[in-house]
């Protein structure tokens, strides 16, 4: 998900007089700024379900030195939430922010126009990842390393073109049988990290991604959520495909967590270029894991093309998972054209992106070409070390 805020409001004219020294208003016409954005964010979110049970009339004055989201922050969401339209009716309101705030968003709209070195931080991250979890497989997997784990064989529906009780009765018991420990802890690790939403230690804002900002948090936004049915849906869509990858990477459930966590490292270091091009303003907030899933997707599909699968948009259709894989490359690319410049394209080009990344690491089978080979290195250098 890309949450994109942006302050709006009129430019004061020239007899007016000048805000005090250390603060200045946004101009509406001339930029948008944000500063600190994922401390804004999460006291913006953490406020959403009650301002939308009040009416304009009864909701509170908040003072200019109290830390709270100012009303003029609107949000573009993505995917299916909808957020109260309280956001909406306060575009208007003037903000002002101090010459501290203002160099925080200075910096980041510097930072993410850079290309070397978030590409250099990017390989050594993924192959950093990829190592370490190589790393632990060769220390506690030794049937992943000689390459004798068996998976039993995947249960097979009625291949019928549409939806009956049968089918909805099996694939209800087969997604529950087939569900491995990597997909449970990763929707108990999601869920987990949604409850601190509302505590009042600095975590949860603190797992949000800004692009240009903290790089660590590249590894940590795809848990962060912005309310439950966002995390619902995600989760749902993990649960669908993520226990098919994970057979297909023969039950290794590090081999899948590389290739999980990895993809949003990459479609991180995207962003840049986005945002070097032009095509994106204000300060997006990155949250939630839609990119990962959409590359597991990508996978799945390639793993099993001819697979008959139900989508919630097909209503009663049933059809192959390969021309659901190309019927969503069409639906996002259809919604990047639609979209403005200033809206959330970023979200549709990392989908896209994602799903071009999970069907290729299938397609040139880096399962032997890339996991197998570190595999067998650090298998290798621990027999090299007991013979010595």
């Amino acid at each position: 998900m890309y949450t994109r805020f942006a302050s709006k409001s009129t430019t004061p004219p020239s007899s007016a007089k000048r805000p005090p020294a250390g603060k200045q208003k946004i101009s509406s016409l001339t930029e948008k700024r944000q500063a600190d954005a994922a401390r804004k964010a999460s006291q913006l979110l953490n406020r959403l379900t009650k301002a939308s049970k009040k009416t304009s009339q009864d909701a509170p004055k908040v003072s200019p030195s109290e830390n709270v989201l100012p009303a003029s922050t609107t949000i573009n969401p993505t995917e299916t939430e909808i957020l109260p339209a309280e956001v909406e009716a306060a575009e208007q309101t003037t903000i002002e922010i101090d010459e501290q705030e203002e160099a925080v968003r200075a910096r980041i709209i510097k930072q993410r126009r850079k290309i070397l070195w978030p590409g250099i931080w990017t390989v050594f991250a993924v192959a950093g990842t990829y190592g370490a979890f190589a790393y632990l497989d060769a220390k506690s997997n030794k049937a992943a390393v000689s390459g004798l784990e068996q998976q039993p064989d995947r249960i097979q529906l009625p291949p019928t073109w549409f939806l009956t009780p049968t089918v909805v009765r099996d694939g209800i018991a087969a997604g529950w049988k087939e569900l491995d420990k990597l997909t449970i802890g990763i929707v108990v690790a999601s869920v987990a990290i949604q409850l601190t939403r509302r505590s009042p230690l600095p975590f949860w804002e603190n797992l949000i991604h800004v692009t240009g900002e903290r790089k660590y948090t590249a590894f940590t936004y795809l848990f962060v959520h912005s309310n439950w049915g966002h995390l619902g849906q995600n989760m749902l869509a993990l649960c669908w495909f993520l226990p098919g990858v994970v057979r297909y990477f023969d039950g290794d459930f590090f081999h899948t967590a590389a290739f999980f966590v990895s993809v949003p490292l990459i479609t991180s270091y995207f962003q840049h270029f986005t945002f070097r091009m032009g095509a994106m303003q204000g300060i997006p907030l990155n949250m939630g894991s839609s990119g990962a899933i959409v590359a597991v997707f990508g996978a799945f599909c390639m793993v099993y093309p001819d697979e008959k699968m139900w989508w919630p948009s097909g209503l009663i259709l049933r059809l192959d998972a390969k021309y659901w894989a190309g019927l969503f490359a069409f639906w996002q690319l259809a919604a990047l054209v639609k979209t403005p410049s200033g809206g959330n394209r970023p979200a549709f080009i990392v989908h896209l992106l994602s799903l071009g990344l999970g069907a290729s690491y299938v397609y040139f089978d880096g399962k032997n070409n890339i996991w197998r080979p570190l595999l067998s290195q650090f298998s290798k250098n621990d027999l090299i070390t007991m013979s010595q």
